[in-house]
């Protein structure tokens, strides 16, 4: 397990509790709308139209036209100017919508086509007027078109169809445009960075009998315990070691509980490139409730086969070996035949290349289980005898001595 320290020796500690700040970057996505312009609509939407001819011949029938087309199935010569104008805004007759778009003459809703339709002809009244509602159609069948110019309205006698040689003729020009107004949806990403406050603690080695913290080779520091935030943003890739990383040299590291980080530093600042490391990032830790999850992917509290995650480490690297498809450091113990034996002693041990950034962790019950196998946690001095007193508690002590004698712990 590579963890540096010298056989019998408690190192004493103490928790400090640090605050660190760092930025965090929040995005959003905002919907905004351009307006591009206009497009002019190029057919008559479906509506009724009040007309009144003057100064015709009296008692005469009579063709309509709108345009070229003769509308006289399209008109109803019952309604008065009053009959229009008091009508209420939304009334069929203001706003008729969709509502009679499959009608192929005057809707009957409204009171149907003079003399029954079929262009019948539409005769003049004694004061030589004509005057009703003309519906006007627009659908796939029957449309009529937008004209800047306005479109011809006329009532021609029936004698001629010809208005230059009618005997009775009246025209008007009725004028109606319309414009869609297009605008341009798109979504665009706005982003804000935010300095947030986030708390952790550290545990420091010290000297009980000088009272020194990192007394213990270098000043090995270790994260463990909980980490908290003032925010909700995930806990800090790089938390800020204070002033308690000890003095002088020797063999202690810093290793980090839930932020991992890719080197070491001694106590003289040297970079660590000794034997320290345990399980490559992707070993699958078995779970209390039955999944795995990989050791990279551990926080503290999470609740392991093998206990309670109560701290996590990273170290360089150390000589790699597979057991029974893990890959674990060759130093670290595992349990074989009730005997705790270093990996790289075991009789099916395979060297394979070394991989640099190794994970372990402490947990409340000393063990770790990797797809069934089950290791030591990195809890240094003690952890083979904690382990056999929780895993075998009728093996013998001596026994137990002897094993980890033998295991030169």
């Amino acid at each position: 397990m590579g963890n540096g320290k010298s056989k019998g020796k408690e190192m004493p500690y103490r928790q400090v509790k640090k605050k660190g700040y760092k930025n965090v970057t929040y995005s959003r996505n905002v919907v905004n709308e351009s307006r591009l312009g206009y497009t002019e609509i190029p057919i008559h939407r479906p509506k009724f139209i009040f007309f009144e001819f003057q100064g015709l011949r009296a008692n005469i029938p009579h063709w309509i036209f709108f345009g070229n087309v003769l509308v006289n199935k399209w008109c109803n010569t019952s309604f008065s100017l009053s009959d229009y104008t008091s009508a209420a805004r939304t009334s069929k007759i203001k706003e008729p919508g969709d509502t009679y778009v499959n009608a192929t003459s005057f809707p009957a809703a409204q009171g149907g086509p003079t003399n029954g339709g079929d262009n019948t002809e539409l005769v003049s009244a004694a004061d030589g007027s004509l005057k009703g509602l003309f519906y006007l159609q627009s659908n796939v069948s029957l449309n009529f078109p937008t004209n800047t110019d306005g479109t011809n309205f006329s009532a021609l006698d029936v004698s001629v169809m010809d208005r230059d040689e009618a005997l009775s003729y009246a025209a008007t020009k009725f004028y109606g445009m319309g414009q869609y107004e297009d605008w341009y949806e798109h979504t665009t990403t706005e982003y804000e960075t935010r300095r947030e406050k986030y708390y952790y603690y550290e545990t420091v080695y010290y000297d009980r009998e000088h009272g020194r913290d990192g007394d213990y080779g270098g000043g090995h520091t270790s994260f463990s315990g909980s980490i908290s935030t003032s925010s909700t943003t995930s806990t800090p890739a790089d938390p800020t070691y204070g002033d308690y990383t000890g003095g002088g040299s020797g063999s202690y590291g810093i290793s980090v509980g839930v932020s991992a980080v890719s080197t070491e530093s001694y106590g003289d600042g040297r970079q660590n490139t000794g034997d320290w490391g345990c399980f490559v990032a992707d070993t699958p830790i078995d779970m209390a409730d039955g999944t795995q999850k990989a050791i990279v992917d551990l926080r503290l509290g999470d609740l392991t086969k093998g206990g309670v995650v109560q701290g996590i480490h990273v170290y360089g690297g150390a000589p790699l070996y597979e057991y029974n498809g893990v890959r674990v450091s060759g130093t670290h113990y595992v349990i074989e035949n009730d005997r705790a034996i270093m990996v790289k002693d075991t009789s099916i041990a395979i060297k394979v290349p070394d991989v640099y950034g190794l994970y372990t962790i402490d947990t409340s019950d000393r063990r770790i289980f990797s797809n069934g196998i089950e290791f030591a946690d990195h809890n240094g001095d003690g952890i083979i005898i904690d382990f056999f007193n929780n895993m075998k508690k009728d093996a013998p002590i001596l026994e137990i001595e002897n094993q980890i004698s033998a295991a030169m712990l």
